[in-house]
């Protein structure tokens, strides 16, 4: 991983120095696909992503607005149709500073943090039902979700605003030999949380050095996410993901709801 990427950006004062050729030579040297432009008579670094389609490029977008929030380091952000744009400068010294490139590599970062597969949100609680479709119909009709999309018959996306959570049908039901219903097996865990992080494996050495007990450890999924799951000091588990790559959702028998658009 890029090393950039751990770093935080620094305040900025009209003293503050500027950055060398040397110095902007060597962190460039850092970065891929990034150059060094000129705007409105200061320098800075452009990139340009490119996408599948609008939605990708907003979500994009959006990712990056929320880093430059929270490290209080702000770019130029054109977005059209497929294509992001996306300049880094520092207006105060009219010149570079290591948080240009601190922020690019960031960027970087989020543009992998993609993958149509994962719902939107950090925090996705997993819920279990017995009969999923069933559990479907009455979460949107009773509570207003939306379905995003639908696994074949073991899973379902479902988003309310800006929240979502995954339903899954109980993998361990078994057919009554009395009365033919389907039964759930003594101590499933009913429920579980999803956690998308940045870096998994690092995250799986610190829980690990905590004490969570392994329940699997990180792995790469055809779905487009690293992911490990432990369970914690109360018996509840917990799964951490990483997303790695954009899964085309019909590679894997993901079917999209008929208005995507509305549940994103």
């Amino acid at each position: 991983m890029n090393e950039l990427v751990q770093l935080h950006c620094s305040a900025i004062t009209a003293n503050t120095p500027r950055l060398d050729d040397n110095e902007i030579n060597q962190y460039l040297e850092k970065l891929s696909g990034w150059w060094v432009s000129e705007k409105e008579g200061e320098p800075c670094l452009e990139k340009v992503f490119h996408f599948k389609d609008f939605n990708q490029a907003v979500d994009f977008t959006n990712r990056v607005a929320h880093m430059a929030n929270k490290e209080n380091h702000h770019p130029t952000i054109l977005t059209e149709w497929g294509i992001v744009a996306v300049a880094w400068w520092t207006h105060k010294i009219k010149a570079l500073h290591l948080n240009n490139f601190i922020m690019a590599a960031k960027t970087d970062r989020s543009d992998i943090n993609i993958n149509r597969s994962m719902p939107p949100g950090k925090i996705i609680p997993e819920l279990v039902y017995d009969d999923l479709d069933q559990a479907v119909v009455w979460l949107c009709q009773a509570f207003g979700f939306k379905e995003r999309l639908h696994f074949r018959n073991h899973r379902c996306q479902l988003v309310l605003g800006e929240a979502s959570f995954i339903a899954k049908a109980n993998p361990t039901l078994t057919e009554s030999s009395n009365n033919n219903r389907l039964q759930p097996q003594p101590n499933q865990m009913d429920h579980s949380v999803l956690v998308r992080i940045e870096d998994v494996d690092q995250h799986f050495e610190q829980a690990v050095k905590s004490g969570a007990s392994v329940i699997s450890p990180p792995k790469d999924y055809p779905y487009g996410e690293r992911q490990y799951s432990v369970e914690d000091i109360g018996g509840h588990i917990w799964t951490f993901s990483q997303s790695i790559a954009d899964v085309d959702l019909s590679e894997w028998s993901g079917v999209l709801s008929d208005n995507p658009e509305d549940a994103f």
